[in-house]
């Protein structure tokens, strides 16, 4: 399914839940191999904007975006153009998406660094997280719920959790309970073949 989910046309539906707000928000791969997502949060007009991700990000970037309010949340962005809403990533994968390298680690069962760029008052530290177990989730492909095995991973404090769908490099859900954040991949809509 991993090598569909990055085809062009794919969309991915998350919910982001701040303290401020629960957005439900779309990306739509329009370049294939994830390179390139327009997204938007459903609920709130004007609220589009582009992600270009490069090769570097999705092979070996340690961050994964955070949308909040119609917007890119962090610093690790730049402008590719003179669009305010066109925003490149070195560092940091989509929020549905760990990068090879990562997904190597957790698919060995090893411990993993990740950082979030949003975090100015921690400076975007690596937060080291730990295996710590596996568990069933639903997750919608193509309007059908469907349960998948996930690998947990927590950090020493438990304060940040992630889960990965078992055999992929798609990312289920991150939680930050330090900031309150939560972003979980609901829904798989994956183009006609």
């Amino acid at each position: 399914m991993e090598r569909q989910a990055s085809a062009e046309g794919t969309r991915f539906r998350l919910l982001s839940e701040t303290v401020d707000a629960v957005d439900d928000v779309e990306f739509s791969v329009l370049v294939a191999g994830a390179h390139k997502l327009h997204c938007r949060t459903l609920d709130l007009s004007g609220s589009d904007f582009i992600a270009t991700f490069s090769g570097q990000a999705l092979a070996s970037g340690d961050g994964l975006l955070a949308v909040s309010q119609g917007g890119v949340q962090g610093s690790e962005s730049r402008f590719v153009s003179d669009d305010p809403r066109e925003f490149a990533f070195d560092r940091t994968t989509p929020p549905f998406l760990l990068s090879r390298a990562s997904s190597e680690l957790v698919h060995r069962g090893q411990p993993l660094s990740l950082r979030f760029y949003d975090e100015l008052d921690e400076g975007a530290a690596p937060r080291r997280l730990l295996p710590s177990g596996r568990a069933t989730r639903t997750l919608e492909v193509n309007g059908v719920p469907t349960e998948f095995p996930v690998i947990l991973y927590w950090d020493a404090e438990h304060d940040v959790g992630l889960e990965v769908l078992s055999g992929s490099s798609l990312v289920h859900r991150v939680l930050r309970m330090d900031g309150e954040y939560s972003m979980r991949l609901l829904a798989i809509d994956l183009p006609d073949p």
